[in-house]
């Protein structure tokens, strides 16, 4: 079985495809393991639930310019830094603060 094969094998049995309309640039899970975020290349961010994968991915309006970093925050939700200068936390519900 070739390489391309081995990925789509898996990919169809158990993992998720998902067109962004950016390049992924980061992407972080979360510390309680309930969900991960994207960080792409157009300044927004998607949060993914891990027990509905294939269901809505919320998108947060993040930076005015790429997204450069995503990490996990140490309680709960994501950091992000971006083109604009500023770094930003990203609660799981997707409420952005400063």
């Amino acid at each position: 079985m070739s390489g391309a094969a081995d990925a789509d094998f898996l990919l169809a049995s158990r993992g998720v495809s998902r067109e962004l309309g950016a390049w992924v640039v980061g992407i972080a899970f979360g510390r309680d393991g309930a969900g991960c975020a994207f960080g792409l290349g157009d300044g927004s961010l998607r949060i993914a639930r891990l027990a509905t994968m294939d269901g809505e991915w919320q998108e947060v309006a993040a930076h005015d310019g790429a997204c450069l970093s995503l990490c996990a925050d140490a309680k709960d939700g994501f950091l992000s830094g971006g083109d604009d200068g500023r770094l930003l936390r990203v609660a799981p519900d997707g409420t952005v603060e400063e």
